[in-house]
């Protein structure tokens, strides 16, 4: 591994081990205690954040440029840990799910503001979760931190419509595939869909939406 490459691995080490109180989802932690099971989706929090920095490692020591989306990072994911713990032992999907865009989102929160701090070189590497970041602001056509701030603030306020937007924005998820995680119809879905993206929308535009929508 080169000096640059160390040197972004020692980044990523020391930001997905900050603030770890911030990596973990509001609501879903809210719904796990209320529940009596805070404990474990404490220990998948952890779990799925050591797979992700595992994840970002090896791509870094491979020198592996591929580009690579939120979704495919989280199907990633997805697939390492029902292969290594299996989901039906210790969690369900919609566990799963609810926690990695949060881990996912504030880590890539944590890139964004390590990469803006960093001086910028001819020679820089780029950084696996450079291409992530890219992708996300140009498909959505804003800011990272803009983006973070609104989705923190949607599910403070409505955590399922939070949690729907995540699913379908950061993990890449069809309104299908989003009603099956959840287990709700897929007509709540798209109404969720809708009323979040507009209130998404209201925030980072101060515009109005056409809440009717539903692509």
């Amino acid at each position: 591994m080169s000096v640059c490459e160390r040197e972004l691995a020692d980044e990523v080490e020391g930001n997905l081990s900050m603030k770890k109180d911030k990596l973990s989802s509001i609501a879903t932690v809210r719904c796990q205690a209320a529940e009596g099971n805070d404990d474990s989706i404490a220990r998948l929090h952890d779990v799925i954040l050591r797979d992700l920095h595992c994840e970002v490692a090896r791509r870094l020591e491979a020198n592996d440029h591929t580009e690579v989306s939120a979704a495919s990072l989280i199907q990633g994911l997805y697939v390492r840990f029902e292969a290594a713990h299996s989901l039906d032992d210790w969690a369900t999907k919609r566990d799963f799910y609810c926690v990695v865009v949060s881990v996912v989102a504030s880590t890539l929160l944590e890139h964004y503001h390590a990469r803006s701090l960093a001086v910028s070189s001819a020679d820089q590497c780029l950084h696996p979760l450079d291409y992530t970041l890219n992708q996300i602001e140009m498909l959505n056509g804003f800011d990272f931190q803009k983006l973070y701030n609104a989705l923190v603030t949607l599910e403070l306020n409505a955590p399922r419509q939070y949690t729907i937007l995540a699913l379908r924005i950061l993990a890449g998820m069809s309104l299908e595939h989003t009603a099956a995680v959840l287990e709700i119809s897929k007509a709540s879905v798209e109404r969720d869909w809708r009323l979040a993206r507009a209130k998404l929308h209201r925030d980072l535009w101060n515009q109005t939406y056409d809440a009717t929508a539903t692509q």
